[in-house]
């Protein structure tokens, strides 16, 4: 799942590219595309890794062509 971000981001000091895990939340640089990884990919040059969803990656497996998500910032780390 992706999708083009509003504007270009400019990172600085990130590696080359990442291996995502299922769960993860990355920006390809080349693209300007916001990713959301479901499935097994492999490493990627341009990606970085932004986040990583800590639940519920199971039902982003069951989509089907286009889809809308919305992601919010949580109200803070797990107790």
């Amino acid at each position: 799942m992706s999708g083009c971000t509003a504007r270009p981001h400019r990172h600085s000091g990130s590696d080359d590219g990442v291996d995502p895990e299922v769960g993860d939340i990355t920006y390809y640089a080349p693209w300007g595309n916001l990713a959301v990884f479901y499935r097994e990919f492999g490493y990627a040059s341009g990606l970085v890794k932004l986040g990583h969803i800590e639940s519920g990656t199971e039902r982003l497996e069951d989509l089907d062509g286009e889809t809308t998500v919305s992601i919010e910032l949580a109200d803070g780390p797990p107790s």
